[in-house]
């Protein structure tokens, strides 16, 4: 699991995990397992978020929706969303987190293809200009 499941907090002691939205919820057993490892742990506190449950493509392929892969910018956390009836409650769940930034839930769904979210697609920025690449 990465931070697109686990998140450790901003501040120390603090980490949130998603808690499977349903029996469906393609990851309910490694959600369950992931908190019980958590508690088990002494000094942390933990936070649950909503887990968005089971979301498929056009063809029925589970896809690997996540609200923990969002983007923390300097004012704002930036949340994918997937339509899903989970999509409020993981957003007031995160916002507690998040006292001092808004919070704004974005569309997602069509950046599943690629395997992720916003955290994702902002991370591995290369350098410019590119080696051997165009200046």
């Amino acid at each position: 699991m990465g931070i697109s499941t686990i998140w450790p907090a901003s501040w120390p002691g603090v980490v949130a995990v998603p808690e499977a939205a349903g029996a469906d919820d393609p990851n309910a057993g490694v959600y369950a397992d992931a908190l019980a490892r958590l508690k088990a742990q002494r000094g942390l506190e933990i936070v649950t978020i909503p887990a968005v449950g089971r979301v498929e493509d056009e063809e029925g392929h589970v896809k690997p929706a996540s609200y923990m892969n969002f983007y923390i910018a300097n004012t704002r956390v930036i949340v994918p969303t997937y339509g899903t009836a989970q999509d409020d409650k993981a957003l007031k769940a995160i916002e507690a987190c998040f006292p001092n930034r808004t919070v704004v839930g974005q569309m997602a769904r069509h950046l599943l293809s690629g395997g992720g979210s916003f955290h994702c697609i902002t991370q591995n920025v290369p350098a410019w200009p590119l080696a051997g690449g165009p200046a």
